[in-house]
């Protein structure tokens, strides 16, 4: 599986990786305080990524790059363009949106780490976490039953159907964490709605690369 790449990429930011029992642990590192920027911030290192084999982890790579305290370039993943959306564009759009510095390249992004003064720098790279983990969830879920409802017999607004109920506390978790990112709230404060995103997004994610060839080709 391609997306494995993924783990080394945080390895080389500073996280540390751990498999084993058939599951994989990711720990970042523990924040430290910036002077330059004038707040703490997670070590995660810098450096220029290839994604080419990986386009669909360009979202999530692109919110952790978000915490890193030097320059991440994320290069060669044009085709990261051509997806459901401009996946490219739109994470430029909505992390610049959300405070952060993300420059947009004709095959890629750039972020830049957040400079101090103006503004709260933590609820900036906080909502910009919910933001990444929502797009995640939402993708994975939407492209596993959108195969789901092409191969069956009777189309209609089945996929609609199908796809409220499983969102809902996608969107409720998403809103209201993003709302309290934003207010600068800490992180304790928002930690259920946060247990409830990456739950999503992990369980979305891992149900489409199982289950995605069997629907299709079922």
């Amino acid at each position: 599986q391609g997306d494995k790449a993924v783990l080394g990429i945080l390895a080389e930011m500073g996280c540390a990786v751990e498999e084993g029992d058939g599951a994989v642990t990711v720990t970042g590192p523990a924040e430290a305080f910036d002077a330059d920027a004038g707040f703490a911030r997670a070590a995660l290192s810098g450096g220029t990524f290839d994604l080419n084999a990986i386009p669909d982890a360009l979202p999530a790579l692109a919110v952790a790059a978000c915490f890193a305290r030097e320059p991440v370039e994320l290069s060669n993943v044009p085709q990261a363009r051509a997806k459901e959306t401009d996946r490219v564009s739109v994470m430029a759009a909505e992390l610049t949106r959300m405070g952060a510095r993300v420059e947009e390249l004709p095959d890629g992004l750039r972020v830049r780490p957040r400079a101090g003064g103006g503004g709260n720098p933590r609820g900036g790279g906080a909502a910009g976490g919910m933001g990444g983990l929502g797009a995640v969830g939402l993708a994975s879920a939407t492209t596993l039953l959108a195969a789901l409802v092409a191969r069956a017999a009777r189309q209609g607004p089945l996929l609609p159907v199908l796809l409220l109920p499983l969102l809902v506390p996608l969107l409720v978790s998403g809103t209201s964490a993003t709302r309290k990112a934003i207010a600068g709230l800490p992180w304790v404060q928002a930690q259920d709605e946060l247990l409830t995103l990456i739950g999503f997004a992990g369980a979305t994610l891992s149900a489409s690369v199982v289950l995605f060839d069997f629907v299709w080709k079922e």
